[in-house]
Formats: structure tokens, C-alpha cells, sequence
């Protein structure tokens, strides 16, 4: 049973120059890429719904929903086309909110640069997906339609990259604790007196052979 404290594979696994990139950070940029990416999936269904139905122009403004605010507009009108359309904007609103959150949360907890500027990536182009949106309301182009259904599956490509990439980064930082949570428990049996407590009672648990029972009770203070 020694090989469960040898914590040599660990190490040697944040030691691997691939690893060790990711190496960096916290866990909560990973948790809220991955609720990005799980609202967005659904946002492009919802899209894909509103071009199905011919919804995309229910309601003929923008930013407003029939002059109203978009999150204030009575729930008691949203009825047919309406309903479709008027949903999207706000689970789209939603998005934009979740990829702020996110770009903050890169921008001022993880130091590698490139990830920082990801997250800033991710939050210009949805602010870009949601201005197309509108402007295809408002300017009745065919073009920016085709744009931000394209750019809409782009995004979620890039939310899902976000969630792997800083997935890794999650068990990079679990590996390290393993390896700390390691190192205390061999500085703590390799310290007097207790190295006497680990000698008398915690070293059989190991599985020691008899024959290296000579070496066990030499091991330094």
C-alpha cells in the first residue's frame, strides 16, 4: 500500500511541460463557461425555432418589444410568433449576461494572457450576434440573418473551447493539492517524535516485507 502515498505520477504530471500550462487559476471561470456553453445550446435552438416559424420579425423593433422594455414586456402578450421571438432575445440577453461574467472572472483571476483575451473574444462577439440580430429586425436584410445564424454557431464553438480548455486548468489545480496534501504527509511521518508513531503503527499498513523492517526503523529524523 505504499504506492497510494507515492505521489511521484502526480508530480511528474505537473511537472509535463503540457500540464503545466494550465497550471494557473481557479475553478469558477470553468464553472461559468460551462453554464455559457449549456445556455447557448439552447439559444441556437430557439434561433433555429424563430426561422422556422417565420417569428424573426413578430416584433418589428429593437432594442424595444413593441416599446416596451425588453425584459418588462407583459408576459400575458407573448402569445404565437411572439412568444418565439420575444423568448430569444431573452434567453440571448441571458448569454450576453453569463459571457460578461465570464470575461470579468478571466480578466481579473487568470493569469495566462491568451485565456484573458479569449474571454474578451467571446464577449465582443457575442455583443457583435446580438447587434446583428438587431439590425436585421430593423434594416430587414437577408444577409444579416444568414451572418448571425453563422456567427451563432461560432460562438457556441467557443464557449465549448472555454469549458475544455479551463477544465484542464480544474484538474491541474487538483493535481497540485493531491501533491501538497502529499508532501505534508511525508514531512509529518519523517518528523520527531512522531516518526516513532509512524514506525510502530502506520508503517505495517504499508505491506512492508520482514526483511525491510531494519530499513524502516533507520529512516531519518
Amino acid at each position: 500500500m505504499l504506492s497510494l502515498f507515492d505521489m511521484s505520477d502526480v508530480n511528474s504530471q505537473i511537472s509535463n511541460p503540457t500540464l503545466a500550462v494550465f497550471a494557473k487559476g481557479g475553478v469558477w471561470p470553468h464553472r461559468l463557461a460551462v453554464v455559457l456553453g449549456c445556455a447557448t445550446f439552447p439559444l441556437l435552438f430557439i434561433g433555429g425555432l424563430v426561422t422556422s416559424k417565420g417569428a424573426g420579425l413578430a416584433v418589428p423593433d429593437w432594442p424595444t418589444t413593441f416599446g416596451h422594455n425588453m425584459f418588462l414586456y407583459p408576459w400575458s402578450e407573448m402569445v404565437g410568433n411572439i412568444l418565439y421571438e420575444h423568448s430569444h432575445r431573452l434567453v440571448a440577453a441571458c448569454v450576453g449576461l453569463l459571457t460578461t461574467a465570464l470575461a470579468v472572472a478571466l480578466w481579473f483571476g487568470e493569469r495566462r494572457t491568451w485565456l484573458r483575451w479569449l474571454g474578451v473574444t467571446a464577449l465582443l462577439v457575442v455583443i457583435a450576434q446580438g447587434i446583428l440580430g438587431g439590425l436585421r429586425v430593423v434594416l430587414l436584410q437577408n444577409t444579416l440573418a444568414i451572418l448571425h445564424a453563422c456567427l451563432a454557431q461560432a460562438f457556441f464553438a467557443l464557449t465549448v473551447g472555454l469549458a475544455l480548455l479551463l477544465r484542464v486548468n480544474g484538474r491541474a489545480n487538483r493535481l497540485k493539492r493531491r501533491s501538497w496534501i502529499a508532501d505534508d504527509f511525508l514531512g509529518w511521518e519523517r518528523s520527531p517524535p512522531r516518526s516513532f508513531i509512524f514506525r510502530s503503527f502506520l508503517a505495517p499498513c504499508y505491506g512492508t516485507p520482514a526483511k525491510d523492517w531494519t530499513l524502516i526503523c533507520s529512516l531519518p529524523d
